[in-house]
């Protein structure tokens, strides 16, 4: 895994080719050296959240490169992933997948099987974020199916992982539940503690919108993270259990969080990308409404 570095949005990690993290300082003729320069400017402007002109800058970069070292497909294919993820990044989503397919299609031609799954990995999961549950699920059994005949339990856990949570969001709890117990256990075997505790509190929802409030409770209470969907599984437990006063902190607490992702959307990202994260938690403010509504009643 050290060809990529991940970058947690949401739940789900888009993958960047490692290229876009290269040291350099742009004042040598050297052409490598230039190289390395160019990409870390990119890298640069992406951490400051000036995605645009990351765009513009691996524009340039994929054109100098075209002219200066010819079509090598697997050198475009990694500048169009890292394209294609500065994209997601903006909350250009179909601009993301348009890019990402057409690096696809030089993984597929180069017959990189790996890249090819981490390719369609992403893609899932920039069709998760437009609420396209449908095509992200075939994406991500697609790398599934890949990982699981390449013995590779890391990204197997990812990709079980990243199911689970698109089975949560299409609220089919019972495919979310299986998919997020298998990527418990390879979670926890290797180590990715957040994925393992996200995986929890999804699963103590889930226990919570079934009536097991003291499971539910369980799993989210004492939980380390702390994440809108925490307080939420907290505010259904404590709810469910008569105990108004918590379930009232937690959810507040809950849309608090949720509130700053969604502002932090629309400073770094744009409109599509804070209404699909505002899409996604409706149900906590749909739940938090009917609670206080219950809650007025005398």
């Amino acid at each position: 895994m050290n060809r990529i570095t991940k970058i947690l949005m949401l739940f789900t990690a888009i993958l960047i080719p490692s290229s876009l993290q290269a040291k350099g300082e742009c004042l040598s003729s050297d052409q490598t050296y230039y190289e390395d320069c160019i990409l870390q400017n990119i890298s640069s402007l992406v951490s400051e959240k000036k995605y645009s002109y990351a765009i513009d800058l691996l524009n340039a970069y994929e054109d100098w490169y075209k002219d200066g070292k010819g079509a090598d497909p697997k050198t475009l294919a990694k500048i169009l992933s890292g394209k294609a993820a500065v994209y997601y990044f903006k909350g250009d989503y179909g601009e993301s997948l348009k890019v990402y397919s057409e690096s696809l299609k030089y993984y597929i031609a180069e017959k990189n099987s790996s890249k090819i799954a981490e390719t369609k990995m992403n893609m899932s999961i920039v069709a998760a974020s437009m609420n396209n549950y449908a095509d992200a699920m075939k994406l991500i059994k697609e790398a599934e199916e890949y990982y699981k005949g390449a013995k590779k339990p890391v990204d197997l856990a990812d990709a079980l992982f990243n199911k689970g949570i698109f089975y949560f969001f299409s609220n089919d709890f019972g495919n979310a539940f299986d998919s997020l117990s298998e990527a418990e256990k390879l979670c926890f075997r290797a180590g990715l503690k957040i994925r393992y505790l996200s995986a929890q509190v999804l699963k103590g929802i889930m226990k919570a919108k079934s009536g097991e409030y003291k499971d539910a409770l369980y799993l989210c209470q004492d939980n380390l993270l702390s994440f809108s969907l925490k307080y939420y599984c907290i505010a259904l437990a404590n709810d469910g259990l008569g105990k108004k006063e918590e379930a009232k902190r937690a959810y507040q607490k809950a849309i608090e969080k949720i509130n700053k992702n969604v502002n932090s959307a629309l400073e770094g990202s744009g409109n599509e990308a804070a209404q699909a994260v505002s899409e996604k938690y409706a149900p906590v403010f749909t739940d938090y409404l009917l609670f206080m509504l219950k809650s007025s009643v005398r």
